[in-house]
C-alpha cells in the first residue's frame, strides 16, 4: 500500500454511509410494527440502575480491551493509550456501518498513518490484529457449539456451518498464507493462472499478488516474537470473553434465571456472532437481531414471558452495536479536524 492508496474513509465509504441509514432505517421500522418487540421497549423501562452501570462498565471495558490490542499489534512509541483510543473507536464506527465490516482496516490505516506511524508498520500491526481476532472468534465458537444444544434444537444447524466452515477456512488460509513462504508463493501462482481465465482476476492481479505476498511479510513477527503474539491473542480472547458475557448481565437485570446456564448463554452468543459473520449488511443488522431473538427463546422457553427476550435483543444491540458506533461518529468527526502530523 503506498500513500496514494490511502483514503480518507468518510469519502471512500459516502455511498456505503448512506446505505447504512437506508437499512437502520427499514430494521427500525420492521421492528416497531412488531407487537413483540413493542413489549420489549416496556421491558426495557424495569431493568434496575445496577444493571444498567453493570453493563456500562463491560461496555469500558470492552473498548479498553480493543483499544490494548490496537496498541499492542502496532507497538509504536508514538501510540499513546489516548490517541489508540480515538483511532481505534474511529475504525470501529466504519466496521459496523460497513457491509461485512470491510470499512475496519483501511479506516485504521488512515487515522495511524495520519498519526504519524510508519506504513509497513501499520500494515503488519493490523494484519496480526485481524489475524488473532479471526481465530480466537473461530476457536471459541467451535467450542461453544460443542458446549450447547441451542443450535440443535433451533434447525439454524446449516447456517451456523455455513458460518463456521466459512471461518475455518479463511482463518486457515490466512495463517498458512503468513506462516508458509511455500504455501504463499502457490496462492499467487494460483492467481496468475485464474488471471489468464477470469476477467475479475485479470484486472486485480498485480493487487492481490502484492497483497498475499505482504501478508506473509507482515506477520514475521508474529512467529518469533512470542511473547508480542501471546499479549495480542490473550487481549483478543479476553475481549471476546467480555462480549460474550453482556447477555448474563442483561437476562439477570431483567429477572431471568442465569446462574445454571451461564455458560449457554456465553456459548449462545458466541454462535450467533459466528452466524452473522457471513450476513452482508453492516453489523449483521436485521439478522443478528432475529437470530438472538431465537436462540435465546428457545433457551429460556420455560421462563421467558411476552417481550422478555426482545427486551434483551434490543439491550444487547445498543450496548455492542449501536454505542460503538455513536461513540466512533463522535470520534471521527473529532478525527476530521485534528491536524495531521504527516499529510495524507
Amino acid at each position: 500500500m503506498n500513500k496514494k492508496e490511502i483514503v480518507n474513509p468518510l469519502y471512500k465509504y459516502k455511498k456505503l454511509i448512506f446505505i447504512f441509514f437506508i437499512i437502520l432505517l427499514l430494521v427500525f421500522t420492521i421492528m416497531s410494527n412488531s407487537e413483540d418487540i413493542q413489549d420489549g421497549f416496556e421491558k426495557m423501562k424495569l431493568i434496575p440502575w445496577g444493571t444498567t452501570i453493570a453493563l456500562f462498565g463491560l461496555l469500558v471495558l470492552y473498548i479498553i480491551a480493543d483499544t490494548y490490542i490496537l496498541k499492542a499489534s502496532i507497538d509504536d512509541s508514538i501510540l499513546k493509550f489516548s490517541n489508540t483510543f480515538t483511532i481505534n473507536m474511529a475504525g470501529s464506527f466504519f466496521s459496523a456501518i460497513t457491509p461485512l465490516y470491510i470499512g475496519s482496516y483501511p479506516s485504521r490505516v488512515f487515522y495511524l498513518y495520519k498519526e504519524g506511524i510508519p506504513i509497513d508498520k501499520i500494515l503488519s500491526g493490523l494484519t496480526i490484529k485481524g489475524l488473532s481476532y479471526q481465530i480466537v472468534l473461530t476457536f471459541i465458537a467451535i467450542m461453544a457449539f460443542f458446549t450447547t444444544s441451542v443450535v440443535e434444537k433451533s434447525g439454524w444447524q446449516v447456517a451456523f456451518y455455513i458460518g463456521i466452515i466459512f471461518n475455518i477456512c479463511l482463518g486457515t488460509f490466512l495463517v498458512l498464507i503468513s506462516s508458509s513462504k511455500k504455501f504463499n508463493s502457490y496462492v499467487i501462482r494460483v492467481v496468475q493462472k485464474l488471471s489468464k481465465r477470469f476477467e475479475f482476476f485479470k484486472k486485480r492481479e498485480a493487487e492481490l499478488m502484492t497483497s498475499i505476498n505482504n501478508y506473509y511479510e507482515q506477520t514475521r513477527r508474529m512467529y518469533y516474537d512470542y511473547k508480542y503474539t501471546l499479549k495480542v491473542f490473550a487481549a483478543s480472547f479476553i475481549k471476546q470473553i467480555i462480549y460474550y458475557a453482556m447477555p448474563i448481565v442483561i437476562f439477570s437485570g431483567l429477572g431471568m434465571p442465569v446462574q445454571d446456564i451461564w455458560f449457554d448463554i456465553i456459548a449462545t452468543a458466541a454462535v450467533i456472532q459466528i452466524m452473522v459473520s457471513v450476513i452482508p449488511t453492516p453489523g449483521g443488522m436485521g439478522t443478528t437481531e432475529y437470530i438472538f431473538i431465537i436462540l435465546y427463546g428457545i433457551l429460556y422457553s420455560s421462563f421467558a414471558t411476552n417481550g422478555e427476550i426482545e427486551a434483551g435483543m434490543l439491550i444487547y444491540r445498543f450496548v455492542t452495536h449501536y454505542s460503538i458506533i455513536i461513540i466512533g461518529l463522535i470520534v471521527t468527526l473529532y478525527l476530521q479536524t485534528k491536524k495531521p502530523k504527516k499529510k495524507v
